[in-house]
């Protein structure tokens, strides 16, 4: 198995894509600032999607701010392309 360059790793929300790792992570904390004292859970979800030559990694993150609702949901694209030697 061979992988593409980790740079190749792009973050998306329902508003925003091909951002970074640092911007998502300012975003989380823009977020959580506006309730410095709430109460956040930090939930990630994974999938894979296989396609002939690459397979395609999803990652969701929520922020979820109990008793007021979600937070945002980036997710993150990291395609892997398939070894077809191993």
């Amino acid at each position: 198995m061979t992988y593409r360059n980790e740079s190749n790793k792009t973050f998306q929300n329902l508003s925003q894509k091909h951002m970074s790792f640092e911007q998502i992570f300012n975003h989380i904390v823009t977020f959580m600032k506006q309730d410095i004292t709430g109460n956040y859970r930090l939930i990630f979800g994974t999938d894979s999607q296989i396609h002939t030559t690459f397979t395609k990694f999803i990652t969701g993150i929520v922020i979820q701010r109990e008793k007021r609702g979600m937070g945002l949901h980036p997710e993150s694209k990291c395609p892997k392309e398939n070894d077809k030697s191993s």
